[in-house]
Protein backbone atom coordinates (compact mmCIF):
# COMPACT_ATOMS: atom_id res chain seq x y z
CA UNK A 1 0.00 0.00 0.00
CA UNK A 2 1.73 3.09 -1.18
CA UNK A 3 1.60 6.10 1.44
CA UNK A 4 -0.74 8.23 0.08
CA UNK A 5 -3.67 4.96 -0.48
CA UNK A 6 -2.54 4.47 3.66
CA UNK A 7 -3.77 7.70 4.63
CA UNK A 8 -6.83 8.13 2.62
CA UNK A 9 -7.71 4.18 3.88
CA UNK A 10 -7.33 5.85 7.43
CA UNK A 11 -9.27 8.72 6.96
CA UNK A 12 -12.26 6.72 5.29
CA UNK A 13 -12.11 4.19 8.62
CA UNK A 14 -10.70 1.53 6.46
CA UNK A 15 -8.31 -0.70 7.92
CA UNK A 16 -4.92 0.08 5.75
CA UNK A 17 -1.47 -2.31 5.89
CA UNK A 18 -0.29 -0.18 9.14
CA UNK A 19 -1.05 2.83 11.14
CA UNK A 20 -0.08 5.94 9.00
CA UNK A 21 1.81 8.97 10.35
CA UNK A 22 2.10 12.61 9.65
CA UNK A 23 2.96 15.96 11.48
CA UNK A 24 0.79 18.92 10.83
CA UNK A 25 4.06 19.95 10.73
CA UNK A 26 7.70 19.29 10.64
CA UNK A 27 9.99 22.06 12.11
CA UNK A 28 13.03 19.94 12.17
CA UNK A 29 14.63 19.99 9.37
CA UNK A 30 17.66 21.93 9.79
CA UNK A 31 18.08 19.33 12.39
CA UNK A 32 17.61 17.02 9.65
CA UNK A 33 19.31 17.77 6.72
CA UNK A 34 21.06 20.57 7.22
CA UNK A 35 18.49 23.17 5.35
CA UNK A 36 15.27 24.78 5.57
CA UNK A 37 12.26 25.04 3.58
CA UNK A 38 11.84 27.90 0.86
CA UNK A 39 10.10 30.87 2.13
CA UNK A 40 8.05 33.31 0.02
CA UNK A 41 9.52 36.29 0.77
CA UNK A 42 12.71 34.24 -0.83
CA UNK A 43 10.88 33.21 -3.81
CA UNK A 44 9.51 37.13 -4.23
CA UNK A 45 12.76 38.19 -5.15
CA UNK A 46 13.21 35.50 -8.14
CA UNK A 47 11.77 35.65 -11.32
CA UNK A 48 12.28 33.03 -14.31
CA UNK A 49 14.33 30.42 -14.42
CA UNK A 50 15.70 31.13 -11.11
CA UNK A 51 12.08 30.95 -9.63
CA UNK A 52 11.54 27.62 -11.53
CA UNK A 53 15.26 26.15 -9.97
CA UNK A 54 14.03 27.36 -6.32
CA UNK A 55 10.76 25.61 -6.50
CA UNK A 56 12.62 22.36 -7.98
CA UNK A 57 15.04 22.64 -5.37
CA UNK A 58 12.34 22.62 -2.66
CA UNK A 59 10.03 20.09 -3.32
CA UNK A 60 13.71 17.94 -3.93
CA UNK A 61 14.22 19.04 -0.18
CA UNK A 62 10.87 17.80 1.27
CA UNK A 63 10.77 14.62 -0.76
CA UNK A 64 13.97 14.54 0.80
CA UNK A 65 13.18 14.93 4.21
CA UNK A 66 9.92 12.64 3.80
CA UNK A 67 11.02 10.22 2.57
CA UNK A 68 14.06 10.15 5.40
CA UNK A 69 10.94 10.42 7.50
CA UNK A 70 8.60 7.75 6.36
CA UNK A 71 5.75 10.17 6.96
CA UNK A 72 2.66 9.25 4.13
CA UNK A 73 1.19 12.77 4.38
CA UNK A 74 3.19 15.80 3.16
CA UNK A 75 1.96 18.96 5.29
CA UNK A 76 3.18 22.45 2.49
CA UNK A 77 3.88 25.69 4.16
CA UNK A 78 5.28 28.61 3.91
CA UNK A 79 4.44 29.80 0.03
CA UNK A 80 1.40 31.52 -0.94
CA UNK A 81 -1.09 30.16 -3.22
CA UNK A 82 0.54 29.78 -6.84
CA UNK A 83 3.87 28.74 -4.67
CA UNK A 84 2.16 25.98 -2.96
CA UNK A 85 0.48 24.48 -6.28
CA UNK A 86 3.69 24.87 -8.18
CA UNK A 87 5.92 22.96 -5.27
CA UNK A 88 2.90 20.10 -5.24
CA UNK A 89 2.86 20.28 -8.86
CA UNK A 90 6.69 19.18 -8.68
CA UNK A 91 6.31 16.39 -6.21
CA UNK A 92 4.42 15.26 -8.47
CA UNK A 93 6.62 14.91 -11.32
CA UNK A 94 9.58 13.45 -9.20
CA UNK A 95 7.64 11.11 -6.69
CA UNK A 96 3.68 11.32 -8.32
CA UNK A 97 1.03 10.27 -6.77
CA UNK A 98 2.98 8.29 -3.97
CA UNK A 99 2.09 11.40 -0.94
CA UNK A 100 -0.88 12.99 0.19
CA UNK A 101 -0.36 16.54 -0.16
CA UNK A 102 -2.00 18.42 2.17
CA UNK A 103 -2.07 22.83 3.42
CA UNK A 104 -4.42 25.20 5.21
CA UNK A 105 -7.57 25.40 4.35
CA UNK A 106 -9.50 26.53 7.74
CA UNK A 107 -12.21 30.22 7.17
CA UNK A 108 -13.75 30.23 10.37
CA UNK A 109 -13.03 32.19 13.27
CA UNK A 110 -10.14 31.50 15.58
CA UNK A 111 -9.62 32.15 19.03
CA UNK A 112 -8.72 36.01 19.05
CA UNK A 113 -5.41 37.48 19.93
CA UNK A 114 -5.29 39.13 23.53
CA UNK A 115 -5.68 42.48 22.01
CA UNK A 116 -9.22 41.55 20.16
CA UNK A 117 -10.92 39.02 22.27
CA UNK A 118 -12.87 41.85 24.37
CA UNK A 119 -13.89 43.13 21.42
CA UNK A 120 -14.84 39.68 19.50
CA UNK A 121 -16.96 39.48 22.84
CA UNK A 122 -18.69 42.73 22.75
CA UNK A 123 -19.27 42.47 18.77
CA UNK A 124 -21.79 38.45 19.00
CA UNK A 125 -23.87 40.91 21.12
CA UNK A 126 -24.10 44.23 19.90
CA UNK A 127 -23.48 43.57 15.96
CA UNK A 128 -23.97 40.05 15.30
CA UNK A 129 -25.20 40.56 12.02
CA UNK A 130 -22.31 42.25 11.53
CA UNK A 131 -19.93 39.11 12.30
CA UNK A 132 -22.14 37.05 10.63
CA UNK A 133 -21.28 38.42 7.27
CA UNK A 134 -17.62 38.61 8.54
CA UNK A 135 -18.09 34.91 8.75
CA UNK A 136 -19.57 34.20 5.36
CA UNK A 137 -17.17 36.29 3.49
CA UNK A 138 -14.28 34.22 5.20
CA UNK A 139 -15.45 30.97 4.47
CA UNK A 140 -16.42 32.06 0.58
CA UNK A 141 -13.43 32.94 0.52
CA UNK A 142 -11.59 29.06 1.68
CA UNK A 143 -14.34 27.44 -0.58
CA UNK A 144 -12.98 29.55 -3.68
CA UNK A 145 -9.18 28.82 -2.46
CA UNK A 146 -9.73 25.13 -1.75
CA UNK A 147 -11.39 24.55 -5.07
CA UNK A 148 -8.26 26.26 -6.79
CA UNK A 149 -6.13 24.64 -4.74
CA UNK A 150 -7.35 20.84 -5.32
CA UNK A 151 -7.53 21.38 -9.26
CA UNK A 152 -3.85 22.70 -8.84
CA UNK A 153 -2.54 19.50 -7.51
CA UNK A 154 -3.58 19.14 -3.62
CA UNK A 155 -5.22 16.28 -2.20
CA UNK A 156 -6.90 18.07 0.93
CA UNK A 157 -6.63 20.62 4.03
CA UNK A 158 -5.46 21.08 7.41
CA UNK A 159 -8.16 23.48 8.97
CA UNK A 160 -6.23 25.35 11.58
CA UNK A 161 -8.01 27.56 13.37
CA UNK A 162 -7.66 27.06 17.38
CA UNK A 163 -11.59 27.56 19.12
CA UNK A 164 -9.95 25.81 22.65
CA UNK A 165 -8.08 25.97 25.62
CA UNK A 166 -7.40 23.99 28.11
CA UNK A 167 -10.04 24.50 30.36
CA UNK A 168 -12.40 24.45 27.37
CA UNK A 169 -13.87 26.40 24.00
CA UNK A 170 -13.23 30.26 23.73
CA UNK A 171 -17.08 30.34 22.35
CA UNK A 172 -19.66 29.14 23.89
CA UNK A 173 -21.09 25.67 23.00
CA UNK A 174 -24.39 28.03 21.89
CA UNK A 175 -22.31 30.67 20.13
CA UNK A 176 -20.13 27.93 18.66
CA UNK A 177 -22.99 27.20 17.05
CA UNK A 178 -24.12 30.09 15.61
CA UNK A 179 -20.97 31.82 14.98
CA UNK A 180 -18.55 28.58 13.50
CA UNK A 181 -20.43 25.88 12.71
CA UNK A 182 -22.57 27.00 10.04
CA UNK A 183 -19.62 27.80 7.86
CA UNK A 184 -17.28 25.42 9.03
CA UNK A 185 -19.73 22.62 7.72
CA UNK A 186 -20.05 24.93 4.64
CA UNK A 187 -16.58 24.50 4.24
CA UNK A 188 -15.81 21.36 4.78
CA UNK A 189 -18.84 20.11 2.62
CA UNK A 190 -17.40 21.84 -0.37
CA UNK A 191 -14.34 20.27 -0.03
CA UNK A 192 -15.53 16.54 0.59
CA UNK A 193 -17.60 17.41 -2.92
CA UNK A 194 -14.22 18.39 -4.95
CA UNK A 195 -13.07 15.03 -3.93
CA UNK A 196 -10.87 16.33 -1.01
CA UNK A 197 -10.24 15.45 2.45
CA UNK A 198 -10.43 17.78 5.51
CA UNK A 199 -8.36 17.36 8.65
CA UNK A 200 -9.96 19.62 11.48
CA UNK A 201 -7.27 20.78 14.06
CA UNK A 202 -7.86 22.69 17.13
CA UNK A 203 -6.08 22.58 20.29
CA UNK A 204 -7.18 22.41 23.73
CA UNK A 205 -10.59 21.07 25.53
CA UNK A 206 -13.26 20.16 22.61
CA UNK A 207 -15.46 17.88 25.03
CA UNK A 208 -18.08 20.99 25.21
CA UNK A 209 -17.92 21.36 21.18
CA UNK A 210 -17.12 17.78 19.81
CA UNK A 211 -20.40 16.92 18.76
CA UNK A 212 -20.55 19.83 16.88
CA UNK A 213 -16.94 19.04 14.87
CA UNK A 214 -18.41 15.80 14.17
CA UNK A 215 -21.65 16.49 12.51
CA UNK A 216 -19.70 18.82 10.30
CA UNK A 217 -18.36 15.18 8.70
CA UNK A 218 -14.45 16.17 8.94
CA UNK A 219 -12.86 13.03 7.48
CA UNK A 220 -10.66 13.48 11.02
CA UNK A 221 -9.64 15.39 13.88
CA UNK A 222 -6.34 16.30 15.06
CA UNK A 223 -4.82 15.94 17.71
CA UNK A 224 -6.88 12.94 19.72
CA UNK A 225 -5.79 9.47 20.60
CA UNK A 226 -6.39 6.20 18.68
CA UNK A 227 -9.58 5.60 20.69
CA UNK A 228 -11.42 7.30 18.03
CA UNK A 229 -11.21 4.17 15.12
CA UNK A 230 -9.71 4.87 12.28
CA UNK A 231 -6.44 6.28 13.46
CA UNK A 232 -3.15 8.24 12.14
CA UNK A 233 -0.33 8.53 14.52
CA UNK A 234 0.65 11.93 15.13
CA UNK A 235 2.71 13.44 17.76
CA UNK A 236 0.94 16.52 19.96
CA UNK A 237 1.46 19.23 18.40
CA UNK A 238 4.09 19.33 16.32
CA UNK A 239 8.25 18.29 16.42
CA UNK A 240 8.51 22.64 16.89
CA UNK A 241 11.60 24.26 16.43
CA UNK A 242 13.63 23.75 19.63
CA UNK A 243 12.89 20.40 20.11
CA UNK A 244 15.49 17.84 20.22
CA UNK A 245 15.89 15.32 17.11
CA UNK A 246 16.91 13.16 19.15
CA UNK A 247 13.52 13.30 21.44
CA UNK A 248 11.08 12.86 18.04
CA UNK A 249 13.27 10.12 16.78
CA UNK A 250 12.46 8.20 20.22
CA UNK A 251 9.11 9.07 19.80
CA UNK A 252 8.79 7.70 15.94
CA UNK A 253 10.71 4.77 17.10
CA UNK A 254 8.00 4.00 19.39
CA UNK A 255 5.82 4.31 16.09
CA UNK A 256 7.46 1.97 14.36
CA UNK A 257 7.98 -0.59 16.79
CA UNK A 258 3.67 -0.13 16.89
CA UNK A 259 2.41 0.71 13.97
CA UNK A 260 1.40 -2.79 12.39
CA UNK A 261 -2.15 -4.13 12.88
CA UNK A 262 -2.41 -7.71 14.05
CA UNK A 263 -4.70 -10.08 12.16
CA UNK A 264 -7.28 -10.07 14.36
CA UNK A 265 -7.61 -6.09 13.90
CA UNK A 266 -7.09 -6.53 10.10
CA UNK A 267 -9.65 -9.19 9.98
CA UNK A 268 -12.15 -6.37 11.48
CA UNK A 269 -12.03 -7.23 14.86
CA UNK A 270 -12.19 -5.31 18.22
CA UNK A 271 -12.67 -1.56 17.52
CA UNK A 272 -11.69 -1.06 13.81
CA UNK A 273 -14.18 -1.87 10.63
CA UNK A 274 -13.44 -2.03 7.73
Amino acid sequence: MSPAGRMKAALNLKVPDRVPTFELEFQLTEELVGRDYLRQNQLDKAFGRERERLIRENAELIVTIYEKLGHDAICLHHLNEAGLCATAREIRRLVGDKYLLLVHGDGTFAIPDGSHMLDFAYRMVDEPEALHDQARAMMTGAIERNKRMLAGGLDGFILCSDYCFNQGPFLSPTQFAAFITPYLARIIASIRAEGGFAIKHTDGNIMPILDQLVACRPHALHSLDPMGGGYIFCISNIPFKGMRLERYQLAFDVYLQNRDYTDQERLGNGWFRG
